[in-house]
């Protein structure tokens, strides 16, 4: 069960990457929007750090004694999140100043894998609580 889900985890952020990337990209050259950082480090760090994290509280939740703590997990993994990018992206996203445009294509992705990540916590902690 843990490897089918870690399978569907795989595909689905790897599908929505690809297809969120795809559409995002295709607008904002459509649009002729300039973006002062690469829009597919973005989603690939959004994709993989959202893959990563379903992958471990997966794994978490079968150790008997962690079961109870995913949610608190989830928490810290997204307290985590925000200043991994920050510090990741740091010249590209702080350094100038970022139209509105701009910073909704920081946040668009980031909502994006957000809602698909605890689309799948959600069913990890459902599971569990049955």
């Amino acid at each position: 069960m843990m490897l089918k889900n870690s399978i569907t985890y795989v595909i689905a952020f790897a599908l929505l990457g690809f297809l969120g990337f795809t559409t995002h990209n295709f607008y904002t050259e459509e649009y002729q929007i300039n973006l002062p950082f690469s829009l597919l480090k973005v989603y690939v760090f959004f994709a993989v750090f959202s893959l990563i994290i379903c992958l471990l509280l997966n794994i978490l939740s079968t150790v008997k004694k962690m079961e109870n703590q995913i949610g608190l997990y989830y928490l810290a993994s997204i307290f985590l999140k925000l200043p991994i990018f920050g510090a990741t992206f740091y010249n590209s996203i702080f350094k100038i100043t970022l139209n509105t445009n701009q910073r909704l294509s920081l946040v668009i992705p980031m909502m994006v894998f957000l809602a698909v990540e605890v689309f799948f916590i959600a069913k990890i902690l459902s599971k569990k609580s049955v």
